[in-house]
């Protein structure tokens, strides 16, 4: 059966090749769009939206923890433009509402269908979200309008019949090949400290050679929500922290470009502070770099580290690098390793006073499995292969912020343990636990009677009762996303869409 499936499949894509040579709708090469923004504020691309003269073009974020593709329809403070959907000929309501929560802020809106173009590519119908209501959504001063969500249809919201952008992109044969890569290359200017706007490439349609050096590897999806991988060990300057692998991808490791920092379990997270701040308090001696370095709150990504640059490069190294080790995806018993040096998790954020480089640690803690977030990416160029179900790396040719030292690597594919062990398998609910829920619902409902019995007794038994203040329930629902992007970067929320961090 999954014999004839393949063949399917692939005789569906040769076709879609003849027909797009024939009908001229199918790029033939790689097309490659060009990213900006700004330091924990996400990566913007520029899109067209509608059908209008003049056109209307906006900047989307794009976010591979997410799935829906929304867009501001209404004015709002923190942005200078939205999209006007009376001015579009080509715009059509479904009159469906889509909503989405955040632990502080939502956006709400309706699901409709208007023609969409990226770079080159022909315009083609897409859904998206106008939206209509926000709170702690859009950001002053972030230069973008909306969202462009790039995992798969299962997290699209209010359900999984919504089609993201990308898959009608396949679908429809705007593209030929279903994947797609990014480049994201940090800041552009390495020598400003008052424009630190970063920049990079989206790529459609094939693999862009001019934005890597070296070799390809590849690692597994393990999931397809997110894109979700397995990481079998974390090492500080060299020395591997030993644990139990299953910490490592507790319950999940997902790439999400739609995220700052590089997310870790809470243990896993103390034990790379820890072994990070001992390699720096050993070399750092007495200097202004020292206060930085005994400071709780820059590990915690609440203070920044403002230097001159002198001590910036003596800063970049004092800090150990991080390596990753990946699953390969040829061989369940061999892995390759990634390296994070410290000017990439470092990140530059911007100061009034030129005479000092001011930085935070992005690595932050999670309550949620790991996040491999832009600090991560802006490394490597990474490419989503959802054809064959895999994700894939090579050395970005961006540059670094100080070529003299350490710059993002990778080693292997190489021989190591049996990397499915590293699995995380959530534990199906004991009886017992079942009993102890099934008793606090019924001492919960009990207690509910007897309240509503005083509240009776107290009102008179009246039966009407008296409110002093009336309170409305929202009816947008709160979101299961297990990925909160809340204070390391991005999103301050608990789902792959959300308020940009910029403090």
């Amino acid at each position: 059966m999954a014999f004839f499936f393949g063949l399917g499949h692939v005789w569906m894509q040769c076709w879609l090749l003849v027909i797009g040579a024939a009908v001229g709708t199918i790029a033939q090469t790689p097309v490659i769009s060009e990213l900006s923004g700004y330091p924990g504020r996400g990566y913007s691309l520029p899109v067209t939206l509608g059908t209008s003269t003049p056109t209307q073009t906006l900047r989307v974020v794009l976010d591979t923890g997410s799935s829906n593709f929304a867009v501001a329809t209404k004015s709002n403070a923190a942005i200078s433009q939205y999209f006007d959907t009376s001015r579009s000929s080509t715009y059509k309501s479904l009159h469906k509402s889509v909503s989405v929560t955040y632990t502080e802020g939502y956006w709400r809106g309706t699901l409709a269908t208007d023609n969409l173009t990226i770079g080159s590519l022909p315009s083609l119908k897409v859904q998206v979200v106008g939206i209509e209501e926000s709170k702690d959504f859009f950001v002053a001063g972030a230069d973008w309008q909306g969202i462009l969500g790039l995992a798969y249809s299962s997290l699209a919201k209010p359900d999984s019949s919504v089609t993201p952008v990308f898959n009608s992109l396949v679908n429809d044969g705007a593209v030929s090949m279903d994947l797609f890569s990014m480049q994201l290359c940090g800041t552009v200017d390495k020598n400003r400290r008052l424009d630190i706007s970063t920049g990079g490439k989206f790529v459609l349609n094939g693999l862009a050679s001019s934005l890597y050096t070296g070799s390809l590897v590849y690692t597994p999806l393990r999931r397809f929500d997110y894109y979700e991988v397995t990481i079998s060990e974390i090492a500080v300057d060299g020395q591997a922290l030993g644990l139990n692998c299953v910490e490592y991808n507790n319950p999940r490791t997902i790439v999400d470009s739609g995220t700052t920092g590089l997310r870790l379990p809470t243990n896993v997270f103390n034990q790379v502070v820890s072994s990070a701040r001992s390699y720096a308090m050993d070399r750092v001696g007495v200097s202004d770099i020292a206060q930085c370095i005994d400071n709780s709150a820059f590990w915690n990504n609440k203070d920044a580290c403002c230097i001159t640059p002198t001590s910036s490069r003596n800063l970049f190294s004092l800090l150990p690098n991080i390596t990753l080790t990946f699953l390969s995806e040829d061989d369940a018993n061999q892995a390759f390793k990634l390296t994070i040096p410290s000017q990439l998790y470092l990140q530059a954020v911007p100061t009034k006073d030129i005479t000092f480089d001011c930085y935070k640690f992005f690595i932050l803690p999670s309550q949620y499995g790991t996040v491999l977030g832009a600090v991560f990416m802006e490394g490597y160029y990474v490419i989503f292969d959802r054809l064959n179900k895999r994700v894939g790396f090579a050395v970005s040719t961006c540059e670094v912020r100080d070529p003299a030292f350490q710059k993002p690597s990778i080693q292997g594919p190489t021989a190591a343990l049996n990397n499915a062990s590293c699995l995380y398998v959530a534990p199906p609910a004991s009886n017992n636990t079942k009993y102890i829920a099934m008793g606090v619902g019924i001492s919960v409902a009990v207690l509910i009677i007897i309240i509503a019995f005083i509240a009776y007794v107290s009102l008179g038994g009246s039966g009407s009762g008296r409110r002093d203040r009336d309170v409305e329930t929202p009816d947008y629902p709160v979101s299961d996303s297990p990925v909160p992007k809340d204070g390391d970067g991005i999103y301050r929320s608990t789902t792959g869409y959300g308020r940009l961090e910029d403090e």
